[in-house]
């Protein structure tokens, strides 16, 4: 299974990350710069890339440089003010190294350096798995069962902290679920036990909550209550987020394997994220709630629907970004995310065609 856990630490917002490394160093101290062997690096501005002797160097404002070995870079990501020297753009250019520059918070795309990389045809590769019966199954179940996992470590949380009366059940029911859905042979069965997983998840979830926001369903066009607004807003969020993400990594979002392809939406950005619902959005909404970091006088009615004011709107966002981006066990969910999409990248790129793939299933 390619949605392995790996110990990756989240950036802050003044040092770089590697997505398969340490960091570098907290922010605020200086040292010996420290060598990143990753795919993938993510620098945090304000800072700048430059070169030192024969090897690209990250530099910050304001914390420890990271040495960036070329031999092992394929992608460079820049969130806010990351500057690069000519001679650092030459030696990425030469090299077939990829810049990508993103929005501060890493929720837009800027621009891209694309010097024609060493896998040119990865969307071509993408493309043929999603058609290939097979692989398309696989990709399916593997990201439904990140998902469930997702939901049984919430239900287990909320259990041994005493205030989930009915976490026993659920977590029988998940369970069952999971095991139907490795038996699975059509994809459109895998999309049915992820919505079981859902129909028995919501009930939970709204019963952890005060009564004035208890919910027993998702409803989401429109969102008819402040409490299915809160998810929605969440879900967009994340959704934006993978979007970003894979357009970055050079995937093409509209073509997913467990969602089909539909007009204007990013397909596989919604794989994506499927198992940040329950990880990332659900819990960040119940513990805001709970802590009364929200409350009912802090929304507007829009119609049939609802949302946040202007100044309870930004506080969320500030949670959503902290929770997406905070050191946890196994790394933070946004290391774990990055790691997905490069696990997805290799499988594509290991295969000479989807065909060849769909002999080895």
């Amino acid at each position: 299974m390619f949605f392995r856990r790996k110990k990756i630490a989240a950036a802050d917002n003044d040092q770089a990350e590697a997505s398969e490394t340490k960091p570098a160093g907290r922010s605020g101290r200086s040292g010996p710069a420290s060598v990143s062997t990753a795919e993938t690096a993510h620098l945090v501005g304000p800072g700048c890339v430059r070169l030192q002797g024969r090897l690209p160097v990250w530099q910050p404002v304001d914390g420890t440089p990271l040495k960036l070995h070329p031999r092992h870079l394929q992608r460079l990501l820049c969130y806010g003010n990351v500057d690069l020297t000519t001679a650092s753009l030459r030696l990425f250019w030469k090299r077939g190294i990829q810049v990508v520059f993103l929005s501060p918070h890493g929720d837009r795309l800027l621009g891209k350096l694309q010097p024609g990389g060493r896998f040119p045809n990865l969307q071509r590769l993408q493309h043929l798995s999603a058609d290939a019966p097979a692989v398309r199954l696989r990709f399916a179940l593997e990201i439904v069962d990140a998902k469930l996992l997702s939901c049984l470590d919430a239900a287990r949380y909320y259990q041994q902290q005493g205030r989930g009366d009915s976490a026993g059940g659920l977590i029988r029911k998940l369970r069952e679920i999971q095991r139907r859905t490795a038996k699975a042979s059509t994809v459109d069965a895998v999309r049915g036990h992820e919505g079981a997983a859902a129909a028995n998840w919501f009930p939970f979830l709204g019963s952890l909550l005060p009564s004035e926001w208890r919910i027993e369903r998702r409803v989401a066009h429109p969102p008819t209550d402040r409490t299915n607004a809160l998810l929605s807003l969440g879900y967009s969020l994340a959704y934006h987020r993978c979007e970003t993400l894979l357009a970055a990594a050079d995937l093409d979002p509209r073509v997913g394997f467990l969602h089909e392809i539909h007009p204007g939406r990013s397909s596989l950005a919604c794989d994506l994220m499927e198992p940040l619902r329950v990880s990332l959005v659900d819990r960040l909404v119940i513990r805001m709630i709970s802590r009364r970091e929200i409350g009912q006088d802090d929304f507007m009615s829009q119609g049939p629907s609802w949302r946040l004011t202007t100044a309870v709107l930004k506080r969320y966002l500030a949670a959503f970004e902290e929770a997406f981006e905070a050191p946890r066990r196994g790394g933070s969910l946004k290391a774990e995310t990055v790691e997905r999409i490069e696990a997805w990248s290799r499988r594509f790129r290991e295969s000479d065609s989807a065909q060849d793939e769909a002999k080895s299933c």
